[in-house]
């Protein structure tokens, strides 16, 4: 705000608000984090702020879901909620408003208000309303296709996407289906018993069965010793087991609002969800002896991955990745960006080709504004050719002297689809872009591709 409009704004973070927690009262204008004011300390002193204009940039982060008669919402929505009852104007900003999914788009357009926007129905309906001028009444849409340069031409480049279709081997299959069984039986058992958190850290396995061999091997580790452990503390001391029952619940209640979850966020929940003392956040067993059972099948499972992995032969993954690269000539273009969902999925992808004599940078949630920053810069010199990252690239980053992106693994979420193709079909990129998503047809992450692509019918409708 201050190179672009010369308007001094003060930004506000927690050193500041420390020294001076008037700030909010006191600066006239002022630029902080959505996560820093979701705070309990620094919230209760915003809600006794008033305002005359509030604006979030990365609006589509302030989520709230609908199951059933409750609703379920984000500490970034509910500190939205508080300061759009403290303001005269809120000004929402997001390339990806509606993620396939009405009830959250409702839920968003009610920070704006609540009784325009009462029902999915009047909501849909008042976003396609016209003014005499031929302009929404409730916002401004800009899309990519339809901007133009002073010319007349085409502002953006074109944006073509293509399916890589496999198989996996016999070996990957049948490691694929154990899996599979074990978290179908477990995910059936937590949904009798509605525990959320179980069928969360289930289908964050399921994600990374479909991710690498490497990464479901490390997943399902880390499971079975939270297994053991809690076997051996329950053995050592009977009486835990009503102790662990009053544990706090982590503060993620599906999978969607696991979607929103930076990368360090994740690791951390996956931590919390593999942890012996939390047990009842992480198993449906009911006592000693079934977990007892739980952990031997899981140890075999690890077994099975574990045997897969180190073998010699590279998996069929991999192979159609390598095969991709030399098919379709692009290493010949110069720079490649891999997204995947998984940190250690990208660390097998940096080793793997890093092996195969490319030079890669990565980009994780792990590294520091400086460190991604310098990744970036990496990835520009003439000698880097692949940027493998996950999603903590997928905004904020410009990579537009790159026109290639594969999609290792295939977000469920499509405003993270969407957001990883922006970041090289943006202003400033001078040829088509082409996106490649990797697919195992004889997997449920290829029953996902189809819902995904369904949820992005449904935004078209919608928008």
């Amino acid at each position: 705000m201050g190179i672009k409009f010369n308007i001094p704004f003060t930004w506000v973070n927690r050193s500041l608000f420390t020294a001076d927690p008037t700030i909010f009262r006191t600066a006239g204008k002022v630029v902080t984090s959505i996560d820093f004011i979701s705070r309990e300390d620094v919230l209760s002193v915003v809600s006794n702020t008033s305002w005359d204009m509030v604006i979030f940039d990365e609006a589509h982060k302030l989520s709230a879901y609908e199951y059933g008669q409750k609703t379920y919402k984000s500490k970034r929505y509910e500190a939205a909620y508080t300061l759009s009852q403290q303001c005269e104007h809120m000004l929402l900003l997001t390339a990806t408003p509606h993620r396939g999914r009405t009830d959250t788009f409702k839920k968003l357009l009610q920070l704006l208000d609540e009784d325009i926007f009462a029902t999915e129905d009047i909501a849909s309906d008042r976003v396609k309303e016209l003014r005499k001028d031929g302009l929404n009444k409730f916002f401004i849409r800009r899309l990519k296709e339809d901007m133009k340069d002073w010319n007349g031409n085409n502002l953006y480049k074109d944006r073509y996407t293509k399916t890589i279709s496999y198989q996996l081997t016999p070996e990957e299959k049948h490691l694929y289906d154990q899996v599979t069984n074990y978290l179908s039986q477990r995910k059936e058992e937590a949904t009798e018993e509605k525990n959320i958190h179980v069928s969360l850290a289930l289908a964050v396995m399921q994600r990374r069965l479909v991710s690498s061999i490497f990464a479901i091997k490390n997943t399902l580790y880390k499971r079975w010793m939270a297994l053991q452990g809690i076997v051996d503390e329950v053995s050592r001391n009977p009486n835990i087991w009503k102790q662990r029952q009053k544990l706090e619940i982590v503060d993620v209640d599906n999978i969607d609002q696991y979607d929103d979850l930076e990368d360090e966020e994740r690791d951390a929940l996956d931590n919390i969800l593999s942890d012996p003392r939390k047990f009842k956040l992480f198993t449906t067993s009911k006592s000693l002896a079934e977990i007892q059972h739980e952990a031997q099948e899981v140890k075999r499972l690890y077994e099975i991955a574990a045997t897969l992995y180190h073998q010699n032969q590279e998996e069929k993954k991999y192979i159609e990745l390598k095969e991709l690269l030399r098919s379709q000539g692009v290493i010949d273009w110069r720079k490649l960006v891999i997204f995947t969902e998984h940190k250690d999925t990208l660390i097998y992808l940096q080793e793997r080709l890093t092996n195969n004599g490319y030079k890669v940078a990565v980009i994780h949630g792990g590294l520091s504004v400086d460190d991604r920053r310098q990744a970036q810069w990496q990835f520009m010199t003439p000698e880097t050719q692949i940027l493998i990252a996950t999603d903590a690239a997928g905004e904020g980053i410009n990579l537009q002297f790159c026109r290639l992106l594969i999609n290792w693994d295939i977000p469920w979420n499509p405003n993270r689809l969407e957001q990883r193709m922006g970041r090289i079909h943006r202003y400033g990129q001078k040829e088509d872009v082409l996106v490649f998503n990797m697919v195992a047809d004889n997997t449920r992450e290829g029953q996902v591709l189809s819902k995904l692509l369904h949820k992005l019918d449904i935004i078209r409708e919608s928008m």
